[in-house]
C-alpha cells in the first residue's frame, strides 16, 4: 500500500474518519509487525470498505479471529 498512490489515497480516504493509517512492518523493528497487526485490529470496521475499494479479497471471520488471538499472545513481549 506504501507503494501505491492509488491505494494509499483510498485508505486515506476511507480512513480519513479515524485519522489513522495502515503500518508497513519494517526489518529492523522486533515489534513493528505486532503495531501493525495492532492497527489493522484497530480499522477493522473499515477492512471490508478498504478491501473492496482496492479490489481484494475481503478477510475472513477467521482471519480478523487469527488476529485478535495473535496480539493478545505477543501482548507480553511487545
Amino acid at each position: 500500500m506504501h507503494r501505491i498512490t492509488k491505494a494509499a489515497n483510498a485508505v486515506t480516504q476511507i480512513c480519513s474518519d479515524e485519522g489513522k493509517r495502515f503500518l508497513v512492518p519494517c526489518a529492523t523493528r522486533w515489534n513493528s509487525i505486532y503495531d501493525a497487526v495492532c492497527r489493522v485490529l484497530e480499522l477493522k470496521e473499515k477492512l471490508n470498505e478498504v478491501c473492496s475499494a482496492l479490489e481484494l479479497p475481503k478477510l475472513k471471520t477467521t482471519h480478523v479471529d487469527f488476529l485478535i488471538v495473535y496480539r493478545r499472545v505477543l501482548q507480553p513481549l511487545a
